[in-house]
């Protein structure tokens, strides 16, 4: 296995040991061409919600819905779950992906501020 799949499963099984799932859509010969990966989470701000970590969709079937689709699971799940909200988290720089969730109604109600505390990138902060 390269290495950097090697990476990717040991940050996943992080990541699941911290409640996050990864759902993934197929087409019809079973192909994966889109993934959301979520996780269950109570703050003060939006009390119990899913947290939408990463909504991707491979690059040819991008404006196919399939995006669309996945974050209409992902609700299913929050409202079986009992979560009050569905907050995903998209960088400034993504302006396409913040439309998609805009058209998709979900609202920007702030702003995400970040600061690295490792020295070698926040993957290595203990």
């Amino acid at each position: 296995m390269p290495r950097t799949q090697i990476a990717f499963c040991a940050q996943l099984h992080r990541q699941h040991e911290e409640n996050y799932h990864l759902l993934a859509g197929c087409d019809a010969d079973r192909a994966i061409i889109g993934l959301a990966g979520y996780r269950a989470q109570t703050n003060t701000m939006y009390g119990r919600f899913i947290y939408l970590d990463d909504l991707v969709v491979t690059s040819r079937l991008q404006r196919s819905r399939i995006g669309a689709e996945l974050l209409d699971k992902v609700r299913e799940i929050a409202r079986h779950t009992c979560r009050a909200h569905l907050v995903p988290d998209t960088g400034l720089h993504m302006p396409l992906a913040q439309r998609s969730y805009i058209r998709n109604g979900l609202l920007a109600k702030g702003a995400h501020f970040v600061e690295s505390l490792a020295k070698n990138g926040p993957e290595y902060a203990c």
